[in-house]
Formats: structure tokens, sequence, C-alpha cells
């Protein structure tokens, strides 16, 4: 899955851009997370804002970041990765 969606766009309309592409959710994986998380803080005004405490403010990017935590505990995305291997 690529990513190229122009800088400071809107987080949502990014997020938006890459559904467009016809992935479901059984499609989506550590990868495309990965990827999406680092696009959104990278390419997107609102997802390079940080509070004081280095939180992030958009609840979107906290979101994703949130779905990438979560593969990343316990280590779920080797088994993933196992898997399509």
């Amino acid at each position: 899955m690529k990513t190229d969606f122009p800088k400071d766009t809107h987080p949502e309309d990014a997020v938006k851009a890459i559904y467009r592409q016809n992935l479901t959710s059984d499609e989506i994986i550590y990868r495309d997370v990965k990827e999406v998380f680092s696009a959104l803080t990278q390419k997107t005004e609102e997802g390079r804002q940080k509070n004081f405490l280095g939180r992030y403010k958009s609840q979107l990017v906290l979101d994703w970041q949130m779905l990438m935590r979560i593969y990343e505990k316990d280590f779920l995305f080797l088994a993933e990765y196992g898997k399509i291997v």
C-alpha cells in the first residue's frame, strides 16, 4: 500500500484516501498501519502538533498510534508476518 498524499493534507482526508484504494479491514496489516501513522505524522500539519507532554493532539493520529501499539504489544506483528510468509 502506498500513502502518497500531498503535504499538509487534513488527516481525515488522508485516511479516506487510503480506504478509497478498496482495502477492507481484513487486508490491512501492521505494515499498512505503520505506514499510515508515519504519513499522518510527517505529511499533515495536524499530525505534527503535540501538546506540552509530547502526546499528539489529533484524536485520529492517537487512534492510529493506539492501533499500531496493539500490533506491537506481545509482538503480534511478527506472527502476522509469519502468516504471510
